[in-house]
């Protein structure tokens, strides 16, 4: 697999274009109002167009590639520019699923194009299949739903203006963190609030929950494999991988066959509510280390996934080693795919009229939506149109961990009506489900009682997303749940699927996490030579006494490597080293992807609107992971500055977080403005957290649910 196109001389503006156009096959020039062919690699855009993206400085817009660009945060990726385009991205494609559904009157200035992507033509519009559920109610005429679907189309191919849509950097790059920067206080703690304490089943007693310290327990980490001097990266915030872990090292705590039967029998991949913290019981992470010594890196990631071990690790690989990996030739070079499913109901199936936008009213409570601050209530409502973009669509997610969490909590960002489904038989994530929460009414079912089944299907009819975060022919294997079956259940439902390596390939049914994908794919080894000041990362003939300080001698990332969590423990018991791996500084796969899914979701949308049909949508970590490496690096001299270091986004410090420790005056970061923050009651208690970072003109931007325990809300639409 050759590398990926080269896009390093992309400013963020041009990454958007790019993502709008190549991947999405929208059309350029409604990016552009005033250029009737711009050039996909051209800056010109200034602010004729809807983007407005500030910069570091709060105002001036970076428009430079790899080479002149200020990095946002210490590495050698581009992770401020990633992070301000997908989510302006995602902002984007939200207006124009706005547009499309808007007014004629409201239409001006720029003819669109047939944005159907290459090899997928619009079929012919025809009379909608009949529903398998009760009639949409959303509509206030559900009888004149086909000639509705029929002036919006018309009005898609007719003109178009999206609004202004506003990320700054600085914002951008702060929320590719939020599992990480916020504050919960418990109910008995908080100000007295009838309507906070009431929703909480928190004990007055028990501990709020805190944001995540490290992506790793006491088991997970990369461990050196000295026998092909190498790593494996091992994988554990779910207790039943920690204990399969264990298990395939001979280290007891395996006993993982009941616990996976009990997972299929529900149709999920996480781990048993009887189970309680990580099992490891007296087992030591030098314990695991010479274990590990003793095999290679692809033994240990073939035992891993190749027998029914249950665990889930990856081996330490370059860019030059995934390359040539059968995987890799598997990984698009844009990081969304969209396709129309076929099937006779999803096939025959006109446009489908999306619901119609609230008429405008005053906003009821601009405070209880945004907070307190005027100017962050100017930017983000519009007390004529305090309506979402998505409003009165509905999607139902299946996630877990941060990345399809991400996408629902995006488009709840944006007003879509969120119900998000857990499995009452598996334990929560406190940790990241207090910021991926927001905006999302929770519900629980049990896959393996068919009544449950009947309830999801039921869901899904009056459905018009389905966002799952499994491993790929998961839901199909265990609960029926495939894109064709859902279409057959809803002719217009757009399915997204969230996974590590995508649908194809040899790799495709595989687990796998954010900071496993940066492992395998060569992301750890090319930073951590980027910090040395090496950025080769292939060279094989580097001297092992290197002093790169981003390894332990023991293949194991050090406390000095930012802020994978809070680092690991020394391993000990190692005989060799490995080569040196340093992760980024955030969970930049992870956020990004789940803002790409977002978009891809919106674009369906927009098609299924305008051509109707069913639609799946697929983003994977490892596609994210090609396209940010195709943005170009920094090297040592510019990525790892003082300056950079300083730009860094760490846990609070105080009720609003830091992005270092030190005072304002002594620092180009300093504190995180409040004004970034909105503090609300939930049922959890009182929760200080970071607001979404996208404003869009006229629109309402922000969260009216807030985080609950799992199971609070009914299974049903409201």
């Amino acid at each position: 697999m050759p590398p990926p196109p080269d896009r390093s001389a992309l400013s963020p503006r041009a990454i958007v274009r790019d993502l709008w156009t190549t991947t999405l096959g929208l059309p350029a020039a409604l990016l552009d109002p005033t250029d009737p062919d711009p050039d996909p690699d051209s800056d010109s855009n200034g602010s004729s167009g809807p983007l407005v993206l500030p910069g570091l400085d709060g105002e001036t817009e970076s428009t430079a590639g790899v080479e002149n660009e200020e990095p946002a945060l210490p590495s050698s990726f581009r992770i401020g520019a990633l992070a301000q385009s997908v989510i302006a991205l995602a902002g984007l494609t939200a207006a124009l699923v706005d547009a499309t559904r808007a007014p004629a009157s409201t239409k001006l200035d720029t003819e669109t194009a047939a944005d159907a992507k290459p090899g997928d033509a619009p079929q012919p519009a025809s009379a909608s299949s009949p529903p398998a559920s009760a009639p949409d109610t959303r509509s206030s005429n559900n009888n004149n739903n086909s000639s509705a679907a029929r002036q919006q189309g018309s009005n898609s191919e007719g003109r178009i203006r999206l609004p202004k849509v506003t990320v700054p950097l600085r914002h951008a790059v702060a929320e590719f963190h939020s599992e990480r920067i916020y504050t919960l206080t418990a109910p008995s703690q908080s100000s007295s609030s009838p309507s906070a304490t009431a929703s909480s089943s928190l004990p007055s007693s028990a501990p709020a929950p805190a944001p995540p310290t490290s992506v790793h327990g006491p088991v997970g980490g990369l461990y050196a494999t000295p026998l092909d001097g190498s790593a494996v990266r091992i994988h554990d915030a779910l207790s039943n991988h920690a204990r399969a872990a264990l298990g395939l090292l001979g280290l007891g705590g395996g006993g993982d066959d009941a616990s996976k039967s009990k997972d299929k029998q529900h149709g999920t991949d996480g781990d048993s509510k009887d189970d309680e913290g990580h099992g490891v019981g007296s087992v030591s992470r030098e314990d695991i280390a010479r274990r590990v010594a003793l095999h290679t890196s692809a033994q240990l990631e073939h035992l891993a996934h190749d027998t029914p071990s249950g665990a889930v690790l990856y081996a330490l690989r370059s860019y030059k080693q995934w390359d040539a990996h059968p995987q890799a030739a598997h990984t698009p070079d844009t990081p969304i795919l969209i396709r129309r499913i076929s099937s006779p109901s999803s096939s025959s199936s006109g446009p489908k009229p999306l619901p119609p936008a609230p008429n405008p009213s005053p906003s009821p409570s601009l405070s209880s939506q945004q907070g307190d601050n005027p100017q962050q209530q100017n930017q983000q409502h519009h007390h004529h149109h305090p309506h979402g973009c998505l409003s009165g669509l509905r999607v139902l997610e299946l996630s877990r961990i941060i990345a399809a969490p991400t996408a629902g909590r995006t488009l709840a960002a944006h007003s879509a009506s969120i119900l998000w489904l857990t499995s009452p038989t598996l334990p929560s994530l406190p940790a990241l489900d207090v910021d991926l929460s927001r905006g999302k009414r929770t519900i629980q079912l049990d896959l393996s009682d068919p009544a449950q089944r009947d309830t999801l299907h039921a869901l899904v009819r009056d459905a018009d997303v389905f966002i799952q975060g499994y491993r790929p022919g998961s839901l199909a294997a265990r609960a029926g749940l495939s894109p064709e079956a859902l279409a057959r259940i809803n002719p217009h439902i757009v399915v997204a699927n969230l996974s590590a390596f995508g649908p194809e390939g040899p790799w495709a049914g595989r687990r796998g996490f954010d900071s496993l994908v940066q492992t395998c794919t060569g992301m750890n080894v090319s930073e951590a030579a980027h910090r040395a000041g090496r950025d080769d990362d292939d060279d094989d003939d580097d001297d092992d006494d290197d002093d790169d300080d981003d390894d332990d001698g023991h293949g194991h990332d050090s406390e000095d490597h930012r802020d994978e969590g809070t680092g690991a423990a020394d391993q000990q018991g190692g005989h060799g080293t490995a080569p040196a791996a340093l992760p980024m500084p955030c969970q930049a796969l992870d956020h990004a992807s789940g803002h790409l899914l977002a978009s891809g979701i919106c674009t369906a949308l927009h098609r299924r609107a305008t051509h109707g049909g069913a639609y799946t949508v697929d983003v994977s970590l490892a596609a994210t992971a090609r396209y940010l490496r195709s943005l170009g690096q920094y090297s040592r001299a510019r990525g790892f500055t003082p300056a950079a270091e300083a730009r860094r986004v760490r846990p609070p410090g105080h009720a609003h977080g830091q992005l270092d420790g030190k005072p304002d005056n002594q620092n180009e970061g300093g504190a995180l403005p409040p004004e970034l923050f909105e503090t609300r009651e939930s049922g959890l208690g009182t929760l200080t957290a970071l607001r979404h970072s996208a404003a869009v003109e006229g629109r309402r931007v922000g969260w009216h649910v807030m985080p609950k325990p799992l199971g609070s809300d009914e299974p049903r639409w409201v």
